[in-house]
């Protein structure tokens, strides 16, 4: 199978267990306290009423990292005390859907973990080397066409890493500012401390009863828990100032003005011949049974339109 073939499986996979946490009536609201529980601390910052600053940030040119942030994070969670994530409740339900390459995907996206890194050398189009922020550790390869583009060097990033055989992938991405990444490092810097204390004072009011023999056993846990949460809240302090500076000029990928269009031309024949035309070509990704997304095909994921069709008598048509 070609690398763009596999790609298209992963990319269906993660598409589909999306729609399955959004519609399930067991995760579907658990999505929306984990946003809640997210977005706290950030509509705290700036004192706005919360339904204003989430609905800035989901507008903002940011709002698609946030919500493949939150969605692979609530992928990858177990909820209280229950044993399982939402990609062990889709594998076992539906994984059947999945070919093997996105099954595998999935299987790695649930053992997968955020990283704060910082890129050490790009090559755009290409690949980015990262190693954990304010280190000297040996750099790590990541192929990564469309990321590749927009990094650079020093760039300090909260980013998921999914490991498919000997080498890393990318997740999500939440890139930092200069400021906000400090912010970060001194948080992490600062957890064994904050530990210590707290278990000092945990200890003199009530004894050792219940805590654990060494505060620093609960280290690794915190580390990771701030790198979710406050780099998150990074990255949503640095989006919406971003956003409330101006918005943008945005361009395509030949640096033309983008202009909002839409063309349909009609095709008519039969649609399950239609449809399995297209779910033959590399340069298109079935969404589901009736709608394809046609990806330029330099690898970059960059959409040129999306292929859909009705299915009661209404011909397949095209949308630029």
């Amino acid at each position: 199978m070609s690398v763009t073939k596999q790609q298209k499986e992963r990319d269906k996979a993660i598409r589909h267990l999306f729609d399955y946490i959004n519609s399930s009536d067991i995760w579907g609201p658990r999505i929306e306290q984990m946003t809640d529980h997210f977005m706290r601390p950030v509509v705290e910052y700036f004192d706005e009423p919360e339904s204003h600053v989430k609905l800035k940030l989901e507008h903002s040119p940011y709002g698609s990292m946030v919500y493949g942030y939150l969605m692979e994070m609530m992928a990858v969670t177990s909820w209280d005390a229950e044993q399982v994530t939402p990609v062990d409740e889709y594998l076992k339900q539906r994984g059947w859907r999945e070919g093997p390459h996105g099954r595998r995907y999935l299987i790695a996206l649930n053992e997968s973990e955020l990283q704060f890194l910082e890129v050490t050398a790009v090559e755009s189009g290409r690949w980015v080397e990262v190693r954990p922020y304010g280190t000297d550790a040996q750099p790590e390869r990541i192929v990564e066409r469309s990321g590749s583009e927009n990094l650079h060097i020093h760039d300090a990033i909260v980013a998921r890493l999914v490991k498919l055989g000997k080498s890393h992938r990318f997740g999500s991405i939440l890139p930092l500012s200069f400021q906000s990444a400090h912010h970060l490092k001194e948080g992490l810097d600062a957890v064994s401390n904050d530990l210590k204390a707290l278990y000092e004072e945990a200890v003199a009011e009530d004894g050792h009863e219940g805590l654990v023999e060494n505060f620093s056993d609960d280290v690794p846990e915190e580390r990771r828990l701030r790198i979710e949460e406050t780099g998150f809240m990074c990255f949503a302090i640095d989006a919406l100032a971003t956003s409330n500076s101006g918005a943008p000029q945005l361009n395509n990928t030949d640096n033309e003005r983008i202009v909002i269009t839409k063309t349909r031309f009609p095709i008519l024949g039969d649609m399950e011949t239609i449809g399995a035309i297209l779910n033959d070509q590399d340069d298109l990704i079935d969404d589901d049974e009736t709608r394809w997304s046609w990806l330029k095909s330099d690898g970059s994921n960059t959409v040129l339109g999306v292929y859909g069709h009705f299915m009661q008598k209404v011909p397949l048509r095209k949308s630029l």
